[in-house]
């Protein structure tokens, strides 16, 4: 099947380019542009010059969202004109997820492609066929969990919908498999060795009593993470373990809602949901997170962006500052456009461009955190 790509230059980049190079000759490869998207590297222009496809190019309006409407529209058009091709939506912005179940229910073949998902492909790092790709596909949720409103969700507390990414999730069913209440350690309590050896390998008994609780808060933060690697030393194919446990310290269990999409972020929709899954009812991650200490906003920043870098192509080159950065710049982080500034400022506009599109999504949980 003849496929069409259309490409959020914005969004992604430059990696349309070995897209169009490594596409097949029936494949047509749209690029959506306005004057913010990114430089393109040199590597790519040579790659560029020394392929014979061309790409359809497509300067777009600029304004809030607005190359994001035009590919919508152009994808519209053209599945008006041609239904029997694939369309591939090439970006990492998860609203598009919307438009690619409005499409799949009635059963058009459309779907979208993360730039991270796009690099492993091209690069050789996935299994599989290019029809097998991890990309957003429709799955119908039950009725019940459709019509479950915000107010739903905050009055019984079993059940979480996340507006902007267009994602119905059901909170995990963890919540009662939780182990009695005189099991757990009293708040702000640490277990006693005989409750550590049943818990998270690594973990530390009580700090001495003149230790102040913020010290000891953090040996034992970080003795728990001794099993899982640091986030410097993560691959893109990190443990899910050490994945899963790093993303604990980051986002409390009240707030499973960001702990699913982060996991769909991270991984993409479909791992993302299945790593899902696998966890929530799982009694071992239930008691960990249970007695879990609270970090500082500031560390969490840390080891989240560890966790974003190391599932990108920046794992080798993540800048050793920018959780710093983005923790000083709280007020640029309410607004995406005062925020795609300030690191264009800081970074550069190649750079800053190509890390706002990898932490857009990613924002709002760390707002959050």
């Amino acid at each position: 099947m003849k496929k069409i790509y259309l490409v959020d230059s914005e969004n992604v980049g430059d990696i349309w380019v070995p897209l169009l190079a490594a596409s097949q000759p029936e494949d047509e490869v749209i690029v959506f542009y306005t004057q913010k998207s990114p430089h393109m590297n040199y590597e790519n222009v040579r790659m560029l010059k020394e392929t014979d496809k061309e790409a359809n190019f497509i300067k777009c309006f600029e304004g809030s969202n607005a190359l994001d409407f035009q590919l919508v529209s152009e994808l519209g058009y053209r599945l008006r004109e041609n239904q029997e091709c694939d369309y591939v939506i090439v970006s990492n912005d998860t609203g598009f997820d919307a438009v690619v179940r409005y499409w799949s229910l009635r059963q058009m073949s459309v779907r979208r492609l993360s730039g991270k998902e796009c690099y492993r492909q091209l690069n050789g790092k996935k299994k599989g066929t290019d029809e097998s790709a991890r990309t957003v596909q429709e799955t119908q949720e039950p009725a019940a969990v459709q019509e479950m409103t915000a107010t739903d969700t905050k009055e019984q507390g079993e059940k979480g919908i996340e507006e902007g990414a267009g994602v119905v999730m059901q909170q995990p069913d963890g919540v009662e498999s939780q182990p009695a209440a005189e099991e757990l350690p009293a708040a702000g309590q640490q277990p006693d060795a005989a409750a550590g050896e049943s818990q998270a390998a690594g973990q530390q008994p009580d700090a001495a009593a003149g230790e102040s609780q913020a010290a000891g808060q953090q040996s034992d933060m970080v003795a728990r993470l001794e099993d899982a690697e640091k986030p410097s030393d993560m691959q893109p194919a990190m443990d899910a373990d050490a994945l899963v446990k790093t993303l604990t310290c980051c986002i409390s269990k009240e707030n499973l809602v960001d702990f699913h999409n982060a996991l769909v972020a991270l991984l993409g929709e479909d791992e993302g949901k299945k790593l899902y899954q696998e966890i929530k009812g799982n009694a071992e991650y239930t008691l960990y997170w249970s007695t879990l200490p609270a970090g500082s906003q500031k560390e969490k920043f840390e080891l989240y962006c560890g966790l974003v870098f190391a599932h990108s192509e920046f794992a080798e080159e993540a800048p050793e500052d920018f959780a710093g950065f983005l923790y000083q710049a709280s007020g640029k982080r309410k607004n995406l456009n005062s925020l795609r500034a300030a690191l264009q400022g800081h970074y550069g506009k190649d750079k800053g461009m190509r890390y706002y599109s990898l932490f857009k999504s990613h924002i709002k949980i760390m707002n959050r955190m």
